[in-house]
Formats: C-alpha cells, sequence, structure tokens
C-alpha cells in the first residue's frame, strides 16, 4: 500500500471544508450555519467514507480510506474516526501532524480506528 501524505491529505480536507463548512456557512448567517456544517460534516462523512472508502475531496485527489487490514471502513468505523478527529484537532492539531512522523502516515483518529489512508 502506498500512504497518502500530509499535502495530499490536506487539499482533500480542504476540499471537504468547502463542501460541508463554508458553502452552508455562507447560505445561513443568520448563526444556524455552525449547528448545520457540524451535523452535514457528520453526515457527509460517514455515508462517504463507508459507501465510497472517500469524500468528494479524497476522490479529487486520488486518496481512500481503508480498514489496516485492507478491508472496508464500516459506519462504525467511520463515525468513530468521524469523532476522534477532533480530539486530534483539540490538541492543538497535534492528531493531524502525527502523520509527518508517523510510517504509515496515520493520524491519531486513524489509529483509533484503525485506519489507513492511501492512495489509488
Amino acid at each position: 500500500m502506498k500512504y497518502a501524505g500530509f499535502w495530499r491529505r490536506f487539499a482533500g480536507a480542504f476540499i471537504d471544508g468547502l463542501i460541508v463548512g463554508v458553502i452552508p456557512g455562507m447560505l445561513l448567517k443568520d448563526g444556524t450555519g455552525n449547528i448545520l456544517s457540524f451535523l452535514l460534516g457528520l453526515a457527509y462523512s460517514i455515508w462517504m467514507l463507508s459507501t465510497y472508502s472517500a469524500t468528494v475531496g479524497m476522490m479529487i485527489l486520488k486518496i481512500k480510506i481503508l480498514k489496516e487490514n485492507g478491508g472496508k471502513v464500516t459506519y462504525q468505523d467511520a463515525i468513530l474516526r468521524y469523532f476522534a478527529s477532533i480530539l486530534s484537532a483539540i490538541a492543538l492539531f497535534l492528531g493531524y501532524l502525527w502523520m509527518i512522523w508517523d510510517p504509515k502516515k496515520q493520524t491519531w483518529h486513524d489509529k483509533l480506528a484503525k485506519t489507513v489512508v492511501v492512495k489509488t
């Protein structure tokens, strides 16, 4: 397996952030945009990862998420990974930066969900 590196993953996440964060925030300026963005991000991530093994941003960058054993990500894996990604961010994004020196380029949320991000 060829693991996806920091910049490729960052670009995919940036595209996804535009889809679930910026666009709803621009459309709903009454304060509900943040709640809607969170709920959209949760549903988008879980559905896309468990159905396609990738989000739109990941598809554009030609990467996908698999279980460490090469299997498909389940709904439970996607839910765990989504909430664990919040922990990766809370710790000054150290959980995300972990991929820079990890041999499998895993973040903390990858490790918790037992997933890897690979080039397709």
